[in-house]
């Protein structure tokens, strides 16, 4: 099994390289993997997650560890709800980690070696969760070495950036005009007809991300790979993403959620899609009955409710700019704290103890 940035391959001595992004907000989760890995016979989830710069996620051949290949200044988390422990390899020295036990989960968080030390390549990160649980905190400086143990990684990764080579400006053929003509006729087409109503981010694919990347396209925010088919979204369409929503004065999250949905439709000319059933039921007092699980990726009337909950209770300040409706990061760590506040497990999502606490409690 194999998660990576799309593209990649294609661009290595074709493209320039992106630009590394750099969130605003810490607590923005710019890219999220759910990872399966059999440890210890069994099979264990882990959630990734990781930003623009952590180029590729590899699994070994027999599914018990997983390696990252990363640039200077990258970050990624990986998340035990089984309170795992971790083992970190890298293939330079001076790579860091440091891991967070906590009552309910294990979190790894791991660095590659600084420039001094990485220059312009990637680093390897091999990590392996151990069968045991974490017992503390943990951490310290990775003095290199290679991969895990295993059946080895199953895909092969690169040691330096690509390399720009400049090119002559080409004249464009009346062939070719043509056909950048027929590409916006058929991007206006899209637009004319697209109704955005599905959170897209990294990972997302369907006829709705190939709708966006069009629009996209015609906006001049992105260039698609040539011989790339549409239809997933990956790192390059995130960067665009994030130029569009710049463009709009929205926050650069990188991934479309309802503001950012409803300037498509605004501008696009779509009507409004059909309102969903509430996953809350009004009551007869006018407040608010949850009746559904909301996690991190949650997202409408539901989540909307949650948060004002949590505000009105003073667990949840929401960040200047943003919009209520996406159950993000900092809805979660709001979460968790109202969860410990009434002495129940800070799992971080709204189950049936917190649905049941919530809606007693108004």
């Amino acid at each position: 099994m194999k998660y990576t940035h799309p593209f990649l391959a294609l661009l290595i001595g074709a493209l320039a390289p992106m630009v590394a992004f750099a969130a605003s907000n810490s607590l923005t989760i710019d890219g999220t993997v759910y990872l399966s890995l059999t440890i210890g016979g069994s099979s264990k989830t882990f959630t990734l997650h990781t930003d623009t710069l952590v180029q590729n996620i590899t699994t070994s051949s027999d599914n018990t560890y997983f390696s990252a290949d990363m640039l200077d200044g990258s970050t990624i988390k990986v998340i035990s709800a089984d309170r795992l422990a971790f083992e970190v390899q890298s293939s330079m020295s001076g790579a860091s980690w440091s891991t967070d036990c906590q009552s309910s989960q294990s979190i790894l968080t791991a660095n590659p070696p600084s420039t001094s030390i990485i220059g312009s390549g990637i680093a390897r990160l091999t990590i392996t969760p151990s069968s045991s649980t974490c017992a503390g905190g943990g951490g310290g400086t990775v003095s290199g070495g290679g991969g895990g143990g295993g059946g080895g990684a199953s895909d092969t990764y690169y040691q330096t950036k690509p390399t720009v080579v400049a090119q002559a400006p080409k004249t464009t053929t009346a062939a070719e005009q043509l056909a950048a003509l027929q590409k916006q006729l058929a991007a206006l087409q899209v637009q004319g007809g697209a109704t955005f109503t599905a959170l897209l981010k990294l990972g997302s694919t369907g006829s709705q991300v190939v709708a966006l990347q069009t629009i996209l396209e015609a906006k001049g925010f992105l260039v698609m790979p040539a011989g790339v088919a549409k239809g997933y979204f990956g790192a390059a369409t995130r960067k665009a993403v994030m130029a569009y929503q710049t463009s709009k004065g929205l926050e650069t999250v990188g991934h479309v959620g309802p503001g950012t949905r409803a300037a498509l439709n605004a501008e696009s000319g779509a009507s409004a899609a059909p309102t969903p059933a509430p996953a809350v039921a009004p009551s007869a007092g006018g407040a608010y009955n949850f009746t559904t699980r909301l996690r991190v990726g949650s997202e409408g009337d539901a989540v909307v409710s949650l948060q004002t909950f949590l505000e009105a209770k003073g667990f949840l300040v929401m960040p200047a700019g943003v919009a209520k409706g996406y159950f993000g990061a900092v809805t979660r760590k709001a979460l968790q704290a109202y969860q410990a506040s009434i002495g129940l497990e800070q799992v971080g999502e709204l189950g049936p103890a917190t649905r049941a606490a919530i809606n007693a409690s108004q």
